[in-house]
């Protein structure tokens, strides 16, 4: 893919449950909001990007990319409450990994229709994951983080320093809320962007977690800006100081952890020692 020499900027995709609280159930989103991923709806009265569309059974939106934390934190704010709006009454975006529907709900075309584009393992030196899951009545919500920047060094390299210093600093990922984890909430999931990366190991769990909003996009533009203005000596240093099976291990829930609080903080401590931006 070729690559553009872009500026450090972050942005998402969000994948939402629609909830109605009139009948006390999750629905599917099909119909209920304007958009499709090949033709997202622009938010009427808001700055060009901030979109919206149905996504198999789900809500998505977009941001426009941002340049600072507090930018981002504002976007995040104003787009959640644009979704609220736009939904039928008695409805609202609900943001958990996964949700069971029943069969009923999931015989559209739509309900059955996932992975539009491959995904890749940045653990696996950036191969294609091809084998996608066993598509039964559970759905998983996405809050996917894409990352611009001239990073310095492979795509796979990105997602994997995003694991550490976006995702297990900020406590949004290595979290086992549901069975998302098992393929869409793997570690080190990403697919190459012209302008960086998107990240697609985290869930929408995050978007509940209104207060982190500023400081997950901060993360997101400081690995950004370390990526971008170290040489790939640096960054290769780093990255070889860093024990990425423990990180991997500590993401997958290895049962040989004992205590993950403080496997969490030896993890961070350690890519911080290396030189990570933490």
């Amino acid at each position: 893919m070729d690559k553009q020499v872009c500026p450090s900027l972050v942005g998402v995709d969000v994948e939402a449950f629609v909830y109605n609280n009139t009948t006390d159930k999750y629905v599917p989103c099909v119909g209920l909001v304007p958009g499709t991923k090949d033709h997202p709806h622009q938010l009427d009265g808001l700055q060009k990007g901030f979109c919206i569309q149905e996504d198999n059974v789900m809500v998505e939106f977009n941001i426009p990319p941002q340049k600072t934390s507090r930018n981002f934190a504002t976007a995040l704010r104003t787009v959640r409450e644009a979704v609220d709006n736009m939904l039928p009454p008695n409805h609202q975006a609900i943001y958990r990994p996964a949700i069971k529907f029943a069969a009923k709900d999931l015989l559209s075309d739509q309900a059955q229709t996932i992975g539009c584009e491959p995904d890749f393992d940045a653990y696996k030196g950036g191969d294609m994951r091809t084998k996608l899951p066993e598509l039964t009545t559970w759905r998983g919500a996405g809050g996917h983080i894409h990352i611009g920047g001239d990073f310095q060094c492979p795509d796979f390299v990105a997602a994997l320093f995003a694991d550490i210093v976006i995702g297990i600093q900020n406590g949004i990922t290595g979290q086992k809320l549901s069975n998302r984890e098992l393929w869409y909430g793997q570690p080190g999931i990403f697919r190459p962007k012209p302008y960086g990366i998107e990240w697609r190991s985290p869930s929408s769990y995050w978007m509940s977690m209104g207060d982190y909003y500023s400081y997950v996009g901060g993360s997101a533009l400081a690995l950004s800006r370390w990526l971008s203005e170290n040489d790939a000596k640096t960054i290769q240093q780093t990255f070889r100081a860093i024990n990425w099976k423990r990180v991997h291990n500590y993401l997958t829930f290895d049962p040989s952890i004992t205590d993950r609080g403080v496997e969490r903080q030896l993890i961070v401590d350690g890519a911080r020692k290396a030189g990570a931006p933490l």
